[in-house]
């Protein structure tokens, strides 16, 4: 992978983040959205949560996060998997772990009006 396409990845999951994150995030808050992401998709790389949350932050421009023991395509799957989970996180009906959309912002889907109850 050549280096700029590395560092459009690593835009496109700052912009994602920050949207998804908003200013003054909690940092727990994006604990909880890389254990999101490692769960939701088998990552080829094997990268633990620690790892994805290292990328997470350093896209989110936190400048003491340490990249340097981090392989580059964990990097890019944390950059691409960020992008996809933030996209799909409000359709889906979960904005973090535990947290729900009221029932009538997600008509139609029958399996999360079951799960509610």
């Amino acid at each position: 992978m050549r280096g700029d396409e590395l560092a459009v990845l690593r835009e496109s999951a700052r912009l994602a983040l920050r949207s998804h994150f908003g200013d003054g995030y909690d940092v727990r808050s994006v604990t909880a959205f890389a254990v999101g992401v490692q769960e939701s998709w088998g990552l080829p790389s094997g990268a633990g949560v620690m790892e994805l949350e290292a990328a997470m932050r350093a896209a989110l421009g936190e400048p003491d996060v340490d990249l340097s023991g981090i392989k580059v395509a964990t990097l890019m799957e944390a950059y691409f998997f960020s992008v996809m989970r933030s996209g799909t996180s409000v359709r889906s009906g979960t904005l973090l772990p535990g947290r729900r959309l009221p029932l009538s912002s997600r008509a139609g889907s029958r399996s999360a009006q079951t799960s509610d109850r």
